[in-house]
């Protein structure tokens, strides 16, 4: 697969946000600040992976793809189910579906249903905003890198309309 390059900024760059509790709303300042130094930017992708499982037992979940072993993918979108302001939650699930028909397209394998949550996770901030889990804390580092090429590819589709 060729390599995609797409211009972006990490939020590392601007402070790590370790704790889960309490991350989305320092995550929201941090949004705000690169939407305000970063105008132009549109697309917001928070990629993480999905804890499942007990605390004990780590689940991994993944498949076999171009003959390797990698992480599952899902999308997750959401709305505006709780109350909280979200005018482009349906936007975004029309980004996440376009997203997934180009994953399935490269991989079918690779993604698991879209999960259409009741909470936002900051995606009020823009019409192209998604969670992307890649993989699971069960699966390894290089499950993971192997679905971010494929992931990487199709996010590019999606961006360039294709």
């Amino acid at each position: 697969m060729k390599g995609v390059w797409i211009q972006g900024v990490s939020q590392q760059r601007y402070k790590r946000l370790s704790r889960y509790k309490g991350s989305y709303a320092r995550s929201l300042k941090v949004i705000e600040k690169c939407k305000k130094d970063y105008p132009d930017i549109k697309v917001f992708i928070d990629t993480n992976r999905d804890a499942i499982g007990d605390g004990s037992k780590k689940i991994k979940v993944s498949t076999v793809a171009f003959g390797q072993q990698i992480a599952k993918v899902m999308l997750v979108v959401g709305t505006d189910k709780l109350g909280l302001y979200h005018p482009f939650w349906r936007e975004n699930l029309t980004f996440a579906l376009h997203l997934q028909k180009n994953l399935i397209k490269i991989c079918p394998q690779i993604t698991k249903p879209i999960n259409i949550s009741a909470a936002r996770y900051n995606q009020h901030i823009s019409p192209y905003a998604l969670i992307i889990e890649i993989g699971t804390n069960g699966n390894t580092l290089d499950e993971a890198l192997k679905s971010c090429h494929i992931v990487a590819k199709a996010l590019d589709d999606a961006i360039m309309g294709r």
